[in-house]
């Protein structure tokens, strides 16, 4: 298990690379420092001590502010069969029409 130096508590412990950069980027933007450190596979978010609970705040509150998006995820582009012949037929229209 990881332990952050003297001095430093652990305010976020995740395997995803994007929450832990976010919620550094939440701290940062609040004027708290903050450092994201990977160890076997795992993503911690450190700061000092006596910054503890106003990271804690801040993140919370964000959370709180942006629960409902926590969720979203790009939805994929629906592919249709017939774009193949479309593009053919275009590129062949677009080189009569050059010539």
């Amino acid at each position: 298990m990881y332990e952050p130096p003297p001095g430093y508590t652990t305010v976020l412990k995740t395997r995803q690379r994007t929450e832990c950069r976010e919620s550094r980027l939440v701290l940062v933007a609040a004027g708290i420092s903050a450092d994201a450190i990977h160890h076997k596979g795992w993503w911690w978010l450190v700061v000092s001590d006596h910054d503890l609970e106003n990271a804690a705040g801040e993140l919370d509150d964000y959370r709180q502010e942006n629960a409902d998006r926590s969720n979203d995820r790009p939805v994929a582009i629906p592919l249709y069969g017939g774009a193949a012949v479309g593009v053919l037929v275009y590129t062949l229209t677009i080189t009569l029409v050059a010539l």
